[in-house]
């Protein structure tokens, strides 16, 4: 299992390298998330499938709201979350 996560993380480092490279928005929200599952011990894939029904609702009824943010909070939001 340990192994299993450090791929993960090593691969999400990497994804978010290529997406500064290139320009693109990193993927921290998966960040996010793995970091979330691991600490409250989930290993099931339903904790990825709860955890994206959470997402479809907040961004089904609050995206409205999260547009009228800047980008820095949004990103300090992010690594607070990620941390």
């Amino acid at each position: 299992m340990k192994l299993e996560r450090w791929r993960e993380v090593f691969g999400l480092g990497l994804a978010n390298m290529v997406c500064g490279i290139m320009g693109a928005t990193p993927c921290t929200g998966v960040l996010v998330r793995t970091g979330v599952n691991i600490e409250y011990g989930a290993t099931s894939r339903a904790s990825q499938f709860i955890n994206s029904i959470y997402v479809l609702i907040v961004t089904a009824f609050f995206l409205g709201i999260f547009g009228f943010l800047p980008m820095a909070v949004i990103a300090a939001l992010l690594i607070n979350s990620a941390y």
